[in-house]
């Protein structure tokens, strides 16, 4: 998406802000010298509020286009009666800066239909190659199996516990083993997001998946010197009947965790049983998703600004399908974030906390 996104920024045809608070030159008209020496009162006022017009001190208006995946910031425009009073004679100078606002609002229609085209393109073509993962599956697992045999043989009361007694070289290969087998379990929900009820509902031990999942990442949290601290008022033994899919729940959010978590900190997974529910947090520090796009961050493709800006990798899929999950459970991931006003390189960082409730 974000190659989609820069080609969709160079067709923009006025000056813009993109998702970064970059200043970039319209194809068709460039930034006004007025709006070079400005302090972005226009980006700063609009990119916290859900307003769409701004009119700024120089007199030029500012434009806030919302499209599903991402959002842009026109700037030095001035839309017809949407500005203050100019002096004749500044009129006369920026008279080609003046837009009808139905010009701006059916540019942002067509530009969303294109949008929405290619992903339209995207998820077939992806549905269409999906076929060759179904001859992959199968080797994985044959290798998996074979891994554990002969992990079977080392010392230890219980399986988890042999693989703990392994030879660090055999422990290595068995995790990355499973971390790919669950990578590959989460495709077919990119093809087709009602295959998360596919498979027989089964009981599950939320504490043990989440446990498991917590040493799969082991290796990846490692590299960024971040800890998996899995926290427990008691050892709770209480199972949840789930989906075959309901695995890829705890993958997704505490990769997401470790993928936008500060180097040399902690990712805290608290599982607590409440009456007849077991509520589980991930709480990691890093970079926090602005208010105004809070209710975006489950869309398809969507990075908020600060996720863009402390992290390349990643294409906004993650969470994404981590929430067709939770729906196809009836369950709903809940996310709050602490501002704690720290900024470092533009980034506004603080305490991310995502959320679930699993009824018993």
């Amino acid at each position: 998406m974000d190659n989609v996104i820069e080609k969709i920024n160079r067709l923009v045809p006025y000056p813009f802000f993109d998702e970064k608070g970059k200043i970039n030159n319209g194809c068709i008209i460039k930034t006004p010298i007025e709006c070079t020496r400005c302090n972005k009162e226009c980006y700063k006022s609009l990119s916290k509020s859900r307003n769409k017009i701004y009119y700024c001190s120089l007199g030029f208006n500012s434009y806030k286009v919302d499209f599903k995946n991402f959002n842009l910031i026109l700037f030095g425009i001035l839309i017809k009666g949407q500005m203050g009073k100019l002096p004749r004679k500044q009129k006369k100078n920026l008279n080609g800066l003046f837009i009808d606002i139905s010009e701006l609002e059916n540019w942002e229609i067509r530009t969303q239909e294109l949008i929405n085209e290619i992903t339209q393109f995207t998820d077939q073509k992806i549905q269409d190659n999906f076929s060759l993962f179904h001859d992959i599956i199968p080797t994985i697992s044959l290798i998996f199996r074979t891994l554990e045999s002969l992990i079977n043989k080392v010392d230890g009361d219980t399986f988890e516990k042999k693989v703990e007694n392994a030879d660090y070289k055999l422990r290595t290969l068995y995790h990355a083993i499973d971390l790919l087998e669950n990578r590959l379990k989460i495709m077919p929900l990119i093809g087709n997001p009602e295959s998360a009820k596919f498979g027989q509902v089964t009981k599950c031990y939320p504490y043990k998946m989440f446990d498991k999942v917590c040493r799969l990442f082991t290796e990846t949290a490692n590299r960024k010197n971040v800890k998996l601290n899995l926290h427990s008022d008691d050892y709770v033994t209480a199972e949840s009947m789930v989906y075959d899919s309901f695995m890829t729940l705890p993958f997704l959010l505490i990769e997401n965790a470790i993928k936008y978590s500060k180097n040399n900190n902690t990712v805290d997974i608290y599982i607590q049983q409440i009456n007849e529910t077991i509520k589980i947090t991930v709480s990691s520090f890093g970079p926090i998703v602005k208010k105004e796009n809070i209710h975006k961050i489950f869309e398809k493709g969507f990075k908020d600004p600060n996720a863009q800006k402390f992290s390349s990798k990643g294409s906004g899929i993650g969470l994404y399908l981590a929430d067709i999950v939770a729906k196809a459970h009836n369950i709903i991931i809940s996310y709050k974030c602490k501002n704690e006003g720290i900024i470092e390189n533009e980034i506004e960082m603080g305490t991310n906390k995502f959320s679930i409730i699993l009824n018993l």
